[in-house]
């Protein structure tokens, strides 16, 4: 389903422009919208669990995962004088 990856990597590339446009369409449909809150709603409900753990992957105030580094960062090059040049 996935274009653009190289062979032998099955997960590698982007999605095609055709798939994409789907699930756009999906995202806005109201009718989707109603199936999502009525899952979210419904503890009882097969997707509850579902509905969930995606509401909270996609909040707005869960921190990033990404990392930052501080500090100070020292590079030194050092130039070896033992090493024979006419080698």
């Amino acid at each position: 389903m996935l274009t653009g990856g190289k062979p032998g990597n099955k997960g590698g590339g982007r999605r095609p422009k055709k798939f994409s446009t789907f699930l756009k369409s999906l995202r806005d449909n109201p009718d989707v919208h109603d199936a999502i809150t009525k899952a979210a709603t419904d503890h009882k409900s097969r997707g509850f669990g579902a509905v969930v753990k995606l509401a909270a992957e996609y909040d707005e105030d869960k921190p990033k995962d990404q990392k930052e580094l501080t500090g100070e960062l020292v590079i030194r090059v050092v130039r070896d004088t033992n090493v024979n040049a006419g080698e």
